[in-house]
């Protein structure tokens, strides 16, 4: 699903949004798959040095569909697999110096 291009049809089984609190530097990026089939979701993008990390993503087996701390994603990541039946909550997060420096 392309950014800024939402799917208003009656057919529609999916929804993406985005949540930023640009005074505590928040940025959420949810995403809803109610269709029955895997949907590859493009994702925004962040300030320079943050990247986006899995928070919660129900189609992988519990304990592991919460991530605590959030599990970063590759910097070079611009899109997001959202299972069949699922719902998938990306926070943005800055990178640390070490991982910067590896």
């Amino acid at each position: 699903m392309r950014l800024g291009q939402p799917d208003w049809g009656e057919n529609s089984h999916s929804l993406a949004f985005e949540l930023t609190h640009s005074d505590v530097q928040e940025h959420l990026f949810v995403v809803l798959n109610a269709y029955w089939e895997a949907l590859e979701f493009e994702l925004p993008q962040l300030q320079e040095g943050r990247r986006w990390a899995r928070l919660i993503d129900t189609a992988r087996p519990s304990p592991e569909d919460f991530s605590e701390p959030a599990e970063g994603l590759p910097d070079d990541k611009r899109s997001c697999l959202a299972q069949a039946r699922s719902a998938v909550v990306l926070i943005g997060q800055g990178v640390s110096h070490e991982e910067t420096a590896s």
